[in-house]
C-alpha cells in the first residue's frame, strides 16, 4: 500500500517539460519557449520546489493562469534529488 503522505517524485527535466507542456495548453501561454524550476527544499520532505522563470515573461492574466496550472502540479510532484534546476 502506497504512503499517502508519500509525493511521488519527478526529476528536474521532467517537472519542466511538464509545466511547459501544460502552460502551452493554455490560450495565452501558447508562445512560451521553457519553464525553469527551482528546489525550495530537500527531496522527500513533500512539495519542494517553484516556479523559477517563464521565459519569455509572463505578466497579467496570463502569468496567473500559467501559475494555476503549475500549482496543481507543485502540489502533485516532489523534485527528485538531483539536478536542482
Amino acid at each position: 500500500m502506497k504512503d499517502c503522505g508519500q509525493m511521488p517524485e519527478k526529476s528536474a527535466a521532467w517537472l519542466e517539460a511538464e509545466c511547459l507542456r501544460r502552460c502551452r495548453r493554455l490560450a495565452l501561454s501558447r508562445h512560451l519557449e521553457a519553464v525553469k524550476i527551482e528546489r525550495t527544499k530537500p527531496a522527500g520532505s513533500g512539495p519542494n520546489w517553484q516556479l523559477a522563470a517563464f521565459k519569455p515573461e509572463l505578466n497579467g492574466i496570463d502569468y496567473h493562469e500559467a501559475m494555476g496550472t503549475i500549482a496543481i502540479l507543485r502540489g502533485t510532484y516532489a523534485l527528485a534529488k538531483g539536478r536542482a534546476a
